[in-house]
């Protein structure tokens, strides 16, 4: 599980990049489009692994992007793990595990990470976009690129994530039943 895990972010990580590269990060002028195909990874993988790794990939591959891309090192590794262990300790106990409810959680996730890294980069680079701008030319765009990209991706990762044998998820759900002697 560990090698499809490390695999699943090298292969996203490098989406990402590639995204960044064929998609113009600005369209006409004034629209910024970021890619969080890493982070629509982090959420689903969030769903379906069963061992402690996510969290320390999501830190590793955060930082990896903070080196890569971020002005502010440290902030995407930190705010990945979060959201990882976020997800995975309190959100999927609640959560039926459905397109929907990803979309909405991935969506929710997107939103988080867009509007602390906006605050931030306001507050320590003294950045003058407004907030009215920063809606209105990058978080929605970006919201909506991402979830056509999660809506492309999902059926995909469902696939990839899923327990070949079956087994795995009679024995666990046999064991969490408490109704059963």
């Amino acid at each position: 599980m560990i090698i499809k895990l490390l695999l699943t972010f090298i292969f996203f990580f490098s989406l990402d990049n590639l995204l960044g590269i064929f998609i113009p990060r600005t369209l006409f002028g004034f629209y910024v489009i970021v890619p969080y195909s890493l982070l629509i990874a982090i959420c689903l993988q969030s769903f379906f692994d069963d061992d402690d790794h996510l969290p320390i990939f999501a830190f590793i591959f955060g930082f990896i992007v903070d080196i890569y891309q971020a002005n502010l090192i440290g902030l995407y590794s930190v705010l990945f793990l979060i959201i990882a262990v976020i997800i995975k300790k309190y959100i999927v106990l609640i959560t039926p595990l459905n397109f929907v409810s990803i979309l909405y959680i991935t969506a929710t996730a997107i939103v988080a990470v867009e509007v602390i890294v906006f605050a931030l980069v306001s507050f320590v680079m003294r950045d003058t976009m407004t907030i009215f701008r920063f809606l209105q030319h990058r978080l929605v765009i970006t919201l909506v690129f991402n979830v056509l990209l999660l809506t492309i991706m999902y059926w995909p990762l469902v696939k990839i994530y899923t327990p070949k044998d079956d087994k795995k998820r009679k024995i666990k759900a046999v064991m969490t039943d408490n109704t059963q002697t």
